[in-house]
């Protein structure tokens, strides 16, 4: 079942990354028609769990976010596998690998 759509709304700095919405009730804080984060393409965020990018963050190149995981606010992850309850949201977070 898919999930996601990637937007037409690019982003401001980098044309190459897209805005996903979803296109059905994920949880209680990500329903339908919500916008969420930036992808670079569809194999950055998994079509299946409640996996989600929200707000201003960002998964690109080789960067996979799925299971349970949320990549919030600016968040940039680039070359790891977020999955599971795992949270990427503090200002410390290093996603690049």
């Amino acid at each position: 079942m898919k999930k996601y759509e990637i937007t037409d709304i690019a982003h401001p700095d980098n044309p190459n990354l897209h805005r996903i919405r979803a296109v059905t009730d994920l949880t209680e804080d990500v329903l339908k028609g919500m916008l969420g984060g930036y992808v670079e393409s569809y194999d950055n965020l998994d079509q299946e769990g409640r996996a989600w990018i929200s707000e201003d963050a960002i998964a690109c190149e080789n960067a996979v976010v799925c299971g349970d995981a949320i990549l919030y606010r600016s968040r940039r992850c680039k070359g790891m596998r977020l999955c599971r309850k795992e949270r990427r949201r503090d200002r410390g977070c290093h996603c690049a690998g």
